[in-house]
């Protein structure tokens, strides 16, 4: 009776084991471009049988459905006229353990969800800005992605880009959240005829991976720096106005 029930307990405790091991079968690895990599979570070795089947897109090397055993990792190449949906796409894998080169003893399925996946952007809605000599002026950018975001920007005179104002191009400004307020100080003017800058993002991408460029649809800012006011003077009706 005690051997039984000892048996039962073993028994019992490895099905939970498989039921929590089971619990999650593929995990993305990384990505780049329109292209993810997914690896298998594979405690059983070669007595494992995955049936890998996608929707909107194909499995690179492979015609789905896509049958290997063992521990695998494929990769999934979306179809860029999904980007419309609410998903992206979806991957199908089923899970078979053979014992013995028996009959299947353990048998599992998981769907996963690329929702709403499209490459990282950074935009903003701020336009042509107009300021006196020596005022500071606030530009916002706008990111879309996932958090890490980091990009690149300069400050260049409009009719000489050769001339640069402020250059942050060559390190990346890192942000955590989805949006970043970039504060200029006051640019001089000492002319009489307004000065022309352009500001301008180089470079971006979003915290899940570096070898992902993103889209910017910033565009580029035009600044526009009025000359100082002058004192003067202005004669009217035998009054003199001081300015």
């Amino acid at each position: 009776m005690k051997i039984t029930r000892f048996l039962y307990l073993i028994g019992l405790a490895f099905a939970l084991s498989l039921s929590e091991v089971n619990a999650q079968i593929a995990y993305e690895q990384s990505r780049s471009a329109d292209t993810i990599s997914y690896y298998v979570n594979n405690p059983y070795g070669d007595k494992a049988e995955f049936t890998w089947n996608v929707t909107g897109g194909v499995i690179a090397g492979h015609t789905a459905p896509y049958t290997a055993i063992g521990a695998d990792t494929i990769q999934v190449i979306w179809n860029d006229s999904n980007k419309t949906g609410p998903n992206y796409g979806s991957l199908t894998v089923s899970e078979v353990i053979h014992w013995d080169g028996g009959s299947s003893c353990l048998s599992n399925s998981e769907q996963i969800n690329v929702e709403s996946w499209v490459r990282p952007k950074a935009s903003t809605d701020t336009t042509d800005i107009i300021i006196c000599a020596g005022e500071s002026f606030l530009i916002r950018l706008n990111f879309e992605g996932k958090p890490g975001y980091q990009y690149k920007w300069k400050l260049y005179e409009k009719d000489d880009p050769a001339v640069i104002i402020e250059d942050h191009t060559a390190d990346s400004v890192i942000s955590k959240d989805p949006s970043a307020d970039i504060t200029i100080a006051g640019i001089d003017n000492t002319g009489n005829t307004e000065n022309l800058y352009e500001f301008e993002v180089t470079g971006f991408q979003d915290g899940l991976n570096d070898s992902i460029p993103g889209d910017i649809t910033v565009g580029k800012v035009t600044i526009r720096v009025q000359p100082k006011p002058r004192a003067g003077k202005i004669k009217s009706n035998n009054h003199l106005i001081r300015r």
